[in-house]
């Protein structure tokens, strides 16, 4: 069975044999101190000898810190914390970190739903602590977004924006970036120095310095767009860099897209274009090994893109601005004629790095079309509107008859035409069926479909007869008995 004992704090017992469950504050009001606050509930959790959750009560508004927060302890021993936010803003005391940790001990942060403004870092762990964030944005820290020593960051759906330092800070931890956006640091988007990097689905963009700056380690990135930041898009010393479907652009003045002394680079299906300052693409010191698998597109030759499919010294990719193109995150599209799009056949789509990827940036299946695109955006193709069916087929000249069109991708019809004249859409009942009043007209005619992906093909399945109403010119005899006959 399971049971609840409820109060203040709430703890939570599972059945016999299940992991103990986490010590339970609520957090009902948004003044500084007091009961039922966040800073009652951190300082009781000091001294709470179980992991910890802090649940905030849904439509609180802002919390804003007179002073700093006591830093988690672990309970005094080697518990958690975790904080559920349900759209609270935190705005942090100046000089101290919004959510800190003291050494040693502390086996895990984690925050959901949460707003953070302001602080000097959002996030701060001092040791090996797991610290997590989840569907939150952290903004206008006077140094880090999150800061940590040696344990592993996750950010997964959330932004942190206009760090003073950087937006992720840490020194061996694992950093893992599903889903998001590191925008606007003043330095670096993710800093690290012996840390494995994952990004994935992710926008890192317009840091003053580089997106991604490490060494000694692993990067990974995938699906993803790192562009306009002041320096280089990566810059990298002895390690391994893995790129697969990215799409990475405009590295500042002095700055190249990925730069790296010794290490290697890997990469299959990414974009490299526009470096600042007459700088190359990629800008190499040293042996770098430089492996395409295939399908890689480069505005110079200084990537080692020699596989007979890549793209070398190529013409404009033709992609638009970062914008909100659809998904979480901000990316830049291929405009119509882009020869990204397409490019790689679809047998080939999940070959080397690129093997499971069946999304782009923004969750849009690959491919849309004949084949995927490279880059981090698969650009949306619509199938075109196909009309077999018509009920009735035929009317009077003078319209208004009510006429359902049944056949496949109508769901996003925005015109409909008898012959060359537009017909009122009466009514979307789903992608194969739709109900639309007939105009006026004259003899047979095509009813067409027009959605974002086209026209409908003319068929005599589509065919509409207007028919005259009958005209009486004469009757023989006028007249006749009233029992008729």
């Amino acid at each position: 069975m399971t049971l609840v004992l409820v109060g203040a704090p709430v703890l939570a017992c599972l059945e016999s044999g299940a992991a103990a469950a986490a010590t339970v504050f609520n957090v009902t009001s948004n003044a500084d101190s007091g009961a039922n606050t966040l800073r009652a509930a951190i300082t009781t959790a000091l001294t709470t000898a179980a992991d910890v959750e802090i649940d905030v009560q849904a439509g609180l508004g802002t919390i804003t810190l007179a002073s700093a927060l006591p830093p988690y302890n672990g309970g005094g021993s080697t518990f958690g914390l975790s904080v559920k936010g349900n759209g609270v803003t935190i705005v942090g005391f100046a000089g101290s970190n919004v959510f800190d940790a003291t050494s040693g001990g502390v086996a895990s942060e984690s925050f959901d739903a949460i707003n953070i403004s302001g602080g000097f870092d959002g996030i701060n762990g001092t040791a090996a602590e797991s610290i997590t964030l989840t569907n939150s944005t952290i903004q206008g820290t006077t140094f880090d977004g999150i800061n940590s020593n040696s344990g592993p960051i996750t950010v997964t759906n959330s932004t942190i924006t206009g760090s003073g330092h950087d937006a992720v800070d840490t020194s061996t931890g694992t950093v893992t970036v599903t889903d998001s956006r590191l925008t606007g640091s003043t330095n670096d988007g993710i800093d690290t120095s012996d840390a494995t990097v994952n990004v994935s689905g992710t926008t890192i963009d317009a840091s003053a310095h580089d997106g991604i700056d490490t060494s000694n380690a692993t990067v990974t990135v995938t699906d993803s767009t790192i562009t306009n930041n002041a320096n280089d898009g990566i810059d990298a010393s002895t390690l391994t860099v893995n790129l697969a479907y990215d799409t990475i652009t405009s590295s500042g003045a002095g700055g190249a897209q990925i730069a790296a002394s010794g290490g290697s680079i890997t990469s299959f299906g990414t974009v490299m274009t526009n470096p600042g300052g007459g700088m190359p693409n990629c800008d190499f010191v040293g042996a770098a090994p430089k492996t395409s698998q295939g399908y890689n597109y480069s505005a110079d030759a200084t990537c080692g893109f020699t596989q007979p499919t890549d793209k070398q010294s190529a013409a404009d990719p033709k992609l638009g601005a970062l914008g909100a193109n659809g998904g979480p995150t901000p990316t830049q599209l291929p405009a119509a004629g882009s020869p990204l799009i397409d490019a790689i056949p679809t047998a080939a789509c999940q070959t080397g790095l690129a093997a499971g990827i069946t999304t782009d940036q923004r969750g849009i299946s690959r491919p849309q079309g004949a084949g995927c695109d490279i880059g981090a955006v698969e650009v949306s193709q619509t199938a075109a509107p196909i009309v077999s069916k018509l009920f009735p087929t035929a009317g009077p000249t003078g319209g208004g008859t009510v006429v359902t069109i049944t056949g496949s991708n109508l769901a996003g019809t925005i015109a409909v035409h008898f012959g060359p004249t537009a017909a009122p859409i009466d009514k979307i009942v789903s992608a194969s069926d739709i109900q639309v009043t007939s105009p006026k007209g004259s003899g047979t005619v095509d009813v067409t479909v027009t959605t974002a992906g086209g026209t409908s093909m003319k068929t005599t399945a589509d065919r509409f007869t207007y028919v005259a109403a009958p005209i009486v010119s004469k009757l023989f005899p006028t007249a006749g008995p009233t029992g008729g006959g």
